[in-house]
């Protein structure tokens, strides 16, 4: 049973952790638009929300099974989660990977609309990775309830993400 104190500590800290991110989200998009200029804002915010999308299909719902999953076994079982849940991400990113760099040209007027926009790709698909990982990884400190680690993954990675 988690003791109350710790279920406040924890919301306590994930809403500070989600206050810096947001704070932090908020200055990378003024420090994007002054060096960026608006074209390249908007270039910048199309990679971010296209991410997302892609993002769900490749994690397979694993950001809300490996939580549960880890938190419902015995500690003996969380290594095999972990393994059979990082087999799974490996898959759907090597299919990703494919994806994008042999249909590069269909991939890059589907999603941008021309070709022009081909110098995306490559942040776009580092983002997609990067997140696809800590994904991974917050998910399976969320699943062992150790809410500080995961917020401090949250802190460093989507502040700098």
């Amino acid at each position: 049973m988690i003791k109350r104190k710790k279920v406040f500590k924890d919301i306590f800290l994930t809403l500070i952790t989600e206050g810096i991110v947001f704070l932090s989200f908020l200055f990378l998009y003024k420090l994007a638009v002054i060096s960026l200029g608006p074209a390249g804002f908007g270039e910048y915010l199309l990679v971010k929300r296209i991410s997302p999308w892609i993002l769900s299909v490749m994690m397979l719902g694993l950001r809300v099974a490996l939580p549960r999953y880890v938190a419902m076994s015995n500690r003996d079982q969380h290594a095999y989660y972990v393994k059979v849940s990082f087999i799974l991400i490996s898959i759907t990113t090597a299919i990703f990977l494919l994806i994008m760099f042999l249909g590069q040209n269909i991939v890059i007027k589907t999603l941008f609309g021309d070709l022009k926009y081909a110098h995306l790709l490559y942040p776009l698909v580092f983002t997609i990775l990067a997140l696809c990982f800590h994904g991974w990884i917050y998910s399976y400190y969320r699943g062992l309830m150790n809410m500080e680690k995961a917020n401090m993954l949250q802190l460093l990675n989507m502040s700098l993400i």
